[in-house]
């Protein structure tokens, strides 16, 4: 490597010493395979010229030398810009043209870039997120619809293949008790559901399974914006009630700001409520389906596929214990990503594709022509083997090709 970077170095900055030396060692060379032809009969004139015609001609070994030396990629680039910047000097309405041409494309590609890199390639934020999932109840009319709360309890107890399993739905976010009464967004959900994100309240605690149940006393965990916005940060919110929806709950504990999740009927809210302490009888029919999603855990080593095998046991026992509510209930697994996702992922490949077909056609469209060089150098050619022997330092054909 330290060869690779003296070598380009010595060409970049040397090159009048390094042009002269080359010089020095073609003449040396030609005159020494002169005095060999002479010495065999010839006449100086002959000799020569069939000196010359065997190197190959002067300026022809010349740019052979130059093509297979390091650097001479920088060297064609910079010579590429000065051509270019003189090109655009001469014409400034096309310069300008050019300029705000470059600007939008690489500002579009980096845009679109940056949204296909966080929501397509980028590992999501959570632990373990490759083992988190979502899960659905497929409905008549639609795949992917909302899970009866029932028979989510059942999933939960009865599947071998999670850890640990939450349903999470909508709630009422209307706030009095703590200054102007206040409508914020609102979830219910199971107490698995923050850990199975790796999320910990940076105050408090996580909702228990005595706090999930009807007839528990209420309690709520508020975001630490809502904590900031209505308690001013207040170290002992912890206890505090808050009146929402009507209802008057405990604080028990605070939610990060860094905790950020869109998908499948869930947004970052500022209330989150224990689902199963709905008091509304109807929510716990196996026919009700209230807008109840679920996410699970996967056990280690258990794939998708198992998981969906599992979950088709478990639906085909409930199909034939309520064959009233739950005859050919299914069930739809996708990974987080793609609960998150969606049907934006072919959107977003197809997107990002014409981008930069857009930005290709664009930058082609201003790109400078590259400057003539002289004569017609091969990069597969190779240097006359006899200026490999009598070479002097850092001109031998070995160091012109050193990269």
């Amino acid at each position: 490597m330290s060869k690779r970077i003296l070598s380009l170095f010595r060409n970049l900055f040397r090159k009048r010493a390094i042009e002269q030396a080359l010089d020095d060692e073609l003449l040396s060379s030609l005159e020494a395979l002169t005095q060999e032809k002479m010495k065999q009969g010839l006449s100086q004139s002959v000799a020569r010229r069939e000196a010359l015609m065997e190197i190959g001609g002067i300026e022809q070994v010349k740019e052979e030398v130059r093509a297979v030396g390091a650097g001479r990629s920088v060297e064609r680039l910079a010579r590429d810009c000065r051509y270019g910047l003189r090109q655009l000097r001469r014409n400034p309405g096309f310069a300008a043209v050019a300029v705000f041409t470059l600007a939008l494309g690489i500002g579009a590609n980096t845009a679109i870039f940056s949204v296909v890199n966080g929501v397509l390639i980028s590992q999501l934020p959570f632990r373990n997120a490759d083992r988190i999932v979502s899960v659905f109840e497929d409905m008549p009319d639609f795949a992917q619809g909302s899970i009866s709360y029932p028979v989510f309890l059942d999933w939960q107890r009865d599947n071998r293949s999670f850890e640990s399993m939450a349903a999470y739905r909508w709630a009422n976010g209307t706030i009095t008790g703590a200054g102007q009464p206040e409508n914020v967004r609102a979830r219910c959900v199971s107490p698995a559901f923050f850990p199975i994100l790796g999320v910990n309240p940076i105050l408090g605690r996580n909702f228990n399974a005595g706090d999930d149940r009807r007839g528990a006393d209420p309690t709520v965990l508020i975001s630490e914006g809502l904590w900031q916005r209505k308690f001013g940060r207040d170290a002992d919110v912890i206890g505090k009630r808050l009146v929402v929806g009507g209802t008057g709950r405990t604080i028990v504990g605070v939610i990060p700001a860094s905790f950020q999740l869109k998908m499948w009927n869930f947004r970052t809210s500022d209330l989150y409520v224990p689902i199963g302490e709905e008091h509304d009888a109807r929510f716990f029919k196996r026919d009700a389906h209230w807008g109840t999603d679920a996410i699970a855990r996967l056990k280690p080593g258990v794939t998708v596929d198992q998981a969906r095998k599992d979950m088709a046991r478990v639906n085909a026992a409930l199909a034939a214990a309520y064959p009233d509510d739950n005859k050919g209930l299914k069930s739809t697994i996708l990974t987080l990503k793609q609960g998150i996702v969606g049907e934006m992922r072919p959107v977003l490949l197809v997107e990002a594709g014409r981008n930069k077909r857009w930005q290709v056609c664009a930058t082609s469209s201003v790109r400078p022509r590259p400057a003539a060089a002289t004569g017609s150098p091969l990069r597969g050619s190779t240097v006359p083997a006899q200026f490999a022997h009598r070479a002097p330092a850092g001109l031998t054909a070995r160091t012109a090709v050193e990269s």
